[in-house]
């Protein structure tokens, strides 16, 4: 009656907008707000999160980020969003983010590594004169 589709062998995830999130493993928490009556109502806590633009020297330029607040101080840590996004420990991390924090990470990477090549070349035209 109707065609059968095939099976997808792989979740699709939904990957955020243009807008990359780092929260580093941050999120909703919830319990209980208490007065002296010890009447409970529930609540929420919400990560300190802000819309930033950061200058990336490998990219040339700013990228609009949402990131936490204990985000940014890693970043200014260690010494700029490139350094961040290259460290290696936090790959686990940029994977549960979502696809564009690896998509930013991976479009650095590639930066960094076309400005390595770029030397590499001008290297070797020194010698071969």
């Amino acid at each position: 009656m109707f065609p059968t589709f095939p099976r997808l062998l792989f979740k699709i995830k939904h990957l955020p907008g243009p807008t990359t999130q780092l929260f580093e493993g941050r999120n909703t928490l919830s319990g209980f707000n208490v007065p002296h009556s010890k009447h409970k109502t529930k609540r929420k806590w919400l990560p300190n999160v802000h819309n930033k633009w950061l200058f990336s020297e490998a990219l040339g330029g700013t990228v609009k980020v949402r990131l936490t607040a204990s985000t940014l101080r890693t970043i200014d840590k260690y010494g700029g969003l490139d350094a961040y996004m290259l460290r290696s420990r936090h790959l686990e991390a940029f994977r549960k983010m979502g696809g564009s924090a690896m998509a930013l990470r991976i479009r650095i990477r590639e930066a960094e590594k076309a400005k390595v090549d770029k030397v590499l070349a001008e290297e070797l035209q020194k010698i071969a004169t």
